[in-house]
């Protein structure tokens, strides 16, 4: 995926003071093909800040849903990642999402500090700690769908545009 080409690449580039920041696909937090990619990035940057869209479309007409990300290129041991959160995903306007994304804290986004260390196993969760725990306590006593079935995804493309074949191209 050329998103883990740039990501990486960005970090090599920077300099010790240097600070980079993406807007990028949201699945890098949890893709089991983007392990390597959060990896590389715990142990060669710092994450300074994330910024959750959820499944709020930022960019309209667009199948991505985005995250931005701010780190610096050099590692440091021991830190807590700051996350900005968009609250309700689903009943957020264009214009709410941003006039809340400057005033953190709001009835809009909300703010946590996450150690690293959550980061360090897995795909990145970006909730507090006791949503976290809640979560884990559901996860424990549940059983999977991908125990008992094959849990697949297809192909999946920002310009759907493409995969129409009409009259004029057929």
């Amino acid at each position: 995926d050329l998103l883990y080409y740039f990501m990486r690449k960005s970090q090599e580039l920077l300099n010790s003071e240097g600070i980079c920041g993406l807007i990028v696909a949201r699945y890098f937090l949890k893709a089991k093909f983007a392990e390597g990619l959060r990896e590389y990035l715990l142990e060669n940057a710092q994450i300074l800040k994330i910024i959750d869209f959820g499944n709020f479309q930022v960019f309209p007409g667009v199948d991505v849903l985005a995250n931005i990300v701010l780190f610096k290129g050099e590692h440091v041991d021991n830190y807590e990642v700051n996350v900005t959160s968009l609250i309700d995903d689903r009943k957020s306007s264009a214009s709410e999402v941003e006039a809340g994304i400057s005033r953190v804290g709001s009835e809009v986004f909300a703010k946590a500090s996450i150690p690293v260390e959550r980061f360090k196993s897995g795909s990145w969760e970006l909730v507090d700690a006791n949503t976290l725990r809640i979560k884990q306590t559901m996860e424990a006593g549940s059983r999977l769908l991908e125990d008992h079935f094959q849990v697949v995804q297809s192909m999946q493309t920002g310009l759907n545009d493409a995969f129409v074949v009409d009259r004029a191209c057929h």
